[in-house]
């Protein structure tokens, strides 16, 4: 029983990877074209990936940016905020697909 759960955090965090690396693009996408709502938009569909992973506290920053972006009428009045999430979420991915990957070789070393 144990091992079923290991596998089904390994395919979490490994379904939270591969959303995030998608939704970087766009919201690359939408800061670069001064897009605010899709800013808000992309970070509003990261936030439950987070709580399933143990990140609430990149959660909450990504409650903060969205509440920003519905304030905002420019990227530009976003830069600092969208830098330091910009960084979190990158830190965020590297540690999802680190943690995927240690996941997949213990549940293969546990069959």
């Amino acid at each position: 029983m144990l091992f079923r759960s290991y596998t089904y955090i390994q395919k979490i965090f490994e379904m939270t990877a591969r959303q995030l690396a998608q939704e970087l693009t766009e919201l690359e996408r939408a800061y670069q074209g001064n897009d605010p709502v899709a800013l808000c938009s992309t970070v509003h569909k990261l936030k439950p990936g987070f709580g399933y992973t143990g990140l609430p506290l990149l959660q909450e920053q990504c409650q903060t940016f969205e509440e920003l972006c519905r304030n905002a009428t420019h990227s530009i009045e976003l830069e600092h905020a969208y830098s330091v999430l910009w960084q979190e979420l990158k830190s965020a991915l590297a540690l999802l697909q680190y943690e995927a990957k240690r996941l997949s070789g213990y549940n293969a070393t546990s069959k």
